[in-house]
């Protein structure tokens, strides 16, 4: 196939993910039960915390970013733990969505329990992959601080064309890093090398297929945009919202991943 064909291929890929999980909704249970604890520990903190309530700018750092820098120089081993522990959640959630995709794929029989089990026979994958992930975004944040301290120079410029390149080729190269560690059993550095053998042969399919959650995205965060939300209820129902379109992206997401992991492994 030529690159056209490819990519219209993605499109059918992309599409086909959001079809199967209009047709499994109960997907939704496993990026959406990490996403809703996290948002109803904010907002209790947001509703309840006369000094979070003041400005819903502190609100969408994150309580924890606030909490952890009332500990002085602690601060930084409290976020990095902070951190390792919400990715350590999302991949182990991520690892059982896949792993139940796979088993309707393959027409086999899928129950979120029996999902959750195999995500439970990979904790020391996704102990050592949450680590590795973690110290590239703390690396990655440093360089952003540079960023900030430093605007309208060259060290600003510099700084900016790193963090860009960087976070690229982290998405590139870890793109099916959550289905390998699935269905095998590889050290970090194969699964990241194995991850970026599948992503040469498919990135253009790739790119078909998040055409349209990039689409979906827009047009749902479109709304946001045009209208001002005042008041607390507003603000509430406002990042409910975001958090169930985040919820039905994310989960689209994997779902493509794990489709064109299989096909081009």
């Amino acid at each position: 196939m030529n690159l056209i064909q490819r990519f219209k291929h993605g499109l059918d890929v992309g599409l086909r993910s959001f079809g199967l999980l209009q047709e499994h909704k109960k997907l939704l249970f496993y990026l959406g039960t990490p996403i809703i604890l996290g948002i109803i520990i904010e907002l209790v903190a947001l509703n309840l915390s006369p000094h979070f309530i003041s400005s819903t700018g502190l609100f969408t750092q994150g309580i924890m970013v606030k909490f952890w820098e009332t500990f002085g120089w602690t601060k930084h081993l409290g976020l990095f733990l902070t951190e390792m522990i919400k990715l350590f959640v999302i991949i182990f959630f991520s690892v059982s969505l896949t792993d139940h995709v796979i088993r309707i794929m393959k027409h086999e029989t899928s129950s979120i329990k029996n999902s959750i089990h195999v995500a439970f026979s990979k904790l020391r994958l996704i102990a050592l992959w949450a680590l590795a992930s973690t110290l590239f975004f703390v690396l990655v944040n440093q360089i952003d601080t540079i960023m900030n301290t430093t605007k309208e120079t060259p060290s600003y410029i510099l700084a900016l064309i790193v963090s860009l390149i960087s976070r690229i080729t982290w998405s590139l190269a870890t793109i099916f890093i959550i289905p390998i560690i699935t269905l095998k059993t590889l050290s970090t550095v194969k699964t990241i090398r194995t991850s970026i053998d599948t992503t040469k042969k498919c990135l253009i399919e790739y790119l078909g297929a998040i055409a349209w959650i990039v689409l979906i995205w827009l047009l749902g965060f479109a709304p946001f945009l045009l209208f001002q939300f005042q008041g607390k209820l507003f603000q509430t129902v406002m990042y409910a919202a975001l958090a169930l379109l985040g919820c039905i992206i994310s989960t689209t997401h994997s779902i493509l991943k794990t489709d064109l992991y299989l096909k081009y492994k």
